[in-house]
């Protein structure tokens, strides 16, 4: 059935929290604008699952990213350290890449971490005591409620992007599933689909999507130590999981190297005296990982090589671990600067799109 066409201001492809981060930061900066949020059920598959990610400190997006995180908590009026937690740290281990930002952060050799952690056979390792885990699954739901109090808002379920079409100079009129609609200002922030619309807008980009090997484990009661989030070099990440003594460890990279029998292996050598060494598989669609080629995220207004309009803007956020984004909502703050901005360059926020390693778009 075809629906009657209507009309937006901005209409914003997505079905993930950045997607839902930049419709409520619209909203909140232009109260007077009819905003439609296209969310596709098969976009994200995740909402079932509990969803936490790493939150690393010290650096200029995650110095920004913390106000912001407990902006939103005042916002979705929940106590600090519901969406972003900095109250157990973050201990990363055998990587000699490691930094000491404070004078707090700790060095720590292998009998430290042993006797802390519980950790066996890891010969070296820093703990970040300003560290923490996001818990997306708590800001995915009150992202959601906030946006459907909005009047101005408007979240179009099971709908999802199919062609793009130019309607007049000052709007783009979208294909969907469900029929039509026009919209000023067009924000893609596509998920699974991205090849998709990379192909419709005549853009050098591809997208390559791997299943991220993710298991569950049990705490065992004999356990005397407590464990923080924790990653090992670019291999595994930790993370204590909300709902019970279980710990969830998946690859942190897409690596084709890492297996569920891999984990398995890991964690009996290394992690045994803590957990059982035999875990659970995670459903297969948990987590997704995004590879993109050229391997920057993007975040750009649409070039006119592109023949659509100059009002037309894309986010693809590469994920290496298959999980939201700790800097969601640095992302969020980017792509309304952008949208709002008339500049055609992304000098508004020079500073973290170094730090984010974005790069803009080319025909």
């Amino acid at each position: 059935m075809q629906l009657q066409e209507e009309t937006f201001d901005i209409v914003i492809v997505g079905n993930n929290v950045v997607s839902l981060a930049t419709a409520l930061s619209l909203a909140n900066a232009k109260p007077t604008w009819q905003i439609a949020l296209l969310a596709a059920a098969d976009h994200d598959s995740r909402h079932n699952d509990e969803e936490l990610n790493l939150f690393r400190p010290n650096d200029v997006a995650a110095n920004r990213a913390i106000p912001l995180w407990r902006a939103l908590e005042r916002q979705a009026n929940v106590s600090n350290n519901t969406f972003l937690t900095l109250t157990g740290g973050y201990l990363s281990l055998n990587n000699d890449d490691n930094q000491i930002y404070s004078d707090h952060d700790q060095l720590l050799d292998a009998t430290e971490i042993a006797t802390r952690f519980g950790f066996h056979s890891v010969t070296h390792g820093v703990f970040y005591p300003a560290g923490g885990f996001v818990n997306f699954t708590a800001v995915g739901l009150s992202l959601t409620k906030l946006l459907t109090e909005r009047p101005n808002v408007t979240i179009r379920q099971n709908e999802y992007f199919i062609d793009l079409t130019s309607y007049s100079s000052n709007h783009s009129r979208l294909i969907t599933n469900r029929g039509s609609l026009r919209a000023r200002k067009l924000l893609l922030i596509p998920g699974t689909h991205v090849n998709n619309v990379l192909k419709k807008l005549n853009l050098n980009v591809k997208a390559r999507h791997y299943e991220v090997p993710t298991m569950l484990y049990r705490v065992k009661t004999s356990a005397n130590v407590q464990l923080p989030p924790w990653s090992t070099g670019t291999s595994l990440i930790g993370l204590p999981m909300a709902r019970g003594d279980f710990i969830q460890i998946s690859s942190a990279i897409t690596s084709s190297s890492t297996t569920r029998s891999t984990i398995n292996t890991w964690v009996k050598n290394h992690l045994s005296s803590v957990i059982n060494s035999t875990g659970l598989n995670v459903s297969s669609n948990a987590f997704t990982a995004t590879k993109l080629f050229p391997s920057s995220p993007i975040l750009d207004r649409l070039p006119a090589c592109s023949h659509y309009s100059n009002e037309t803007f894309l986010h693809i956020h590469q994920s290496f671990d298959g999980r939201s984004s700790p800097n969601t909502l640095v992302w969020a703050e980017m792509l309304t600067q952008l949208v709002l901005s008339t500049s055609s360059s992304n000098s508004i926020y020079t500073d973290l799109f170094s730090a984010m390693r974005a790069t803009g778009l080319a025909c």
